[in-house]
């Protein structure tokens, strides 16, 4: 890949955006956003592109966008302070950082950030008028939740102490070995512990243990929430297997909330009128019958729920 090539990918994916880059899950990210052949491509831009300071700047802040859809904020703090090496005026990435700061307890960092944010703003010249009171007003009940955080003295939203989000922060740096080791350590891991599990072996590529513990899912009896992480690392070849999907059938009444990747018609028109676990049960018929070629079914579904656009996914 030379120059040119490699800043037009780039560039194609900083255009698309943080929902398309996203949605195309980590096995894709891995081998060709973030690695190919052992280099990374956004190292490789730095060697490559070190003049385009603000592409470059734009896809770290996509990488700190992807972490923290993924419940790593640590891992999304490193990467937007890599976004702002190369640009220190992108605002929205002091914006960013402070949330990270915030939810993981550090309100000085986080009270320093959106101020820089807000200053930053102030200053844009390149800002959309339209957009500035919205983005300001954002800015500022951000600030308020910081500073009533840090004089109640409020514990942070993701305490080192919730194995979770450790494991989370531990599948972002991709010591994915190191989270199966300790779940499968444990003697009774609950459904979000055994949700980290399936992104690890997802992440191996071991897509029968993968089917397996989303089994044993299904077998729990307590609430789930189906994040966002949870889609990341779905790998093709699994979304692909209609016994996969009859698994997630099961679950599917007690999902207490859920995130989509896709579907966002179905969201969009269906969310305030239909429980999580609903949607969640809808998006599950869907890919079993595009699984099974099911034509009718789909027909079914379209006639049933008219305003879901299920040509975009």
């Amino acid at each position: 890949m030379d120059k040119n090539q490699l800043r037009q990918f780039l560039q194609m994916h900083e255009d698309g955006g943080i929902a398309a880059l996203h949605a195309q899950g980590y096995l894709w990210f891995k081998s060709a956003w973030s690695k190919r052949a052992g280099t990374p491509r956004i190292h490789l831009g730095e060697q490559l592109l070190a003049q385009h300071t603000e592409l470059l700047a734009e896809c770290w802040y996509l990488i700190g966008d992807v972490h923290d859809f993924n419940g790593a904020p640590l891992q999304a703090i490193q990467a937007y302070q890599q976004c702002l090496a190369f640009d220190e005026t992108v605002d929205g990435a002091y914006r960013e950082l402070a949330y990270q700061y915030e939810v993981t307890g550090q309100y000085a960092k986080a009270a320093e950030h959106v101020q820089r944010a807000l200053d930053l703003l102030a200053e844009s010249a390149q800002a959309d008028p339209e957009l500035l009171p919205a983005l300001r007003e954002e800015l500022l009940d951000l600030q308020e939740s910081i500073q009533d955080s840090m004089a109640h003295g409020l514990p942070p939203f993701v305490p080192p102490s919730r194995e979770a989000w450790l494991l989370s922060e531990q599948l972002a740096k991709e010591d994915f070995k190191a989270v199966v080791k300790t779940v499968t350590a444990l003697d009774q891991p609950d459904s979000t512990l055994l949700q980290r599990l399936a992104q690890a072996q997802a992440a191996l590529e071991q897509y029968d243990a993968y089917v397996r513990t989303w089994q044993r899912i299904a077998q729990q009896n307590d609430a789930i929430a189906i994040t966002y992480a949870d889609w990341f690392y779905l790998p093709a070849a699994v979304a692909d297997r209609p016994d996969f999907w009859t698994v997630w059938q099961q679950l599917t009444p007690r999902v207490e909330s859920l995130e989509l990747t896709q579907h966002w018609s179905l969201e969009e028109a269906y969310g305030d009128r239909l429980s999580a676990a609903e949607l969640m049960r809808l998006v599950v018929v869907y890919h079993h019958a595009v699984c099974t070629h099911n034509s009718a079914g789909l027909h079914a579904l379209q006639q049933q729920y008219p305003d879901w656009d299920m040509a975009v996914g």
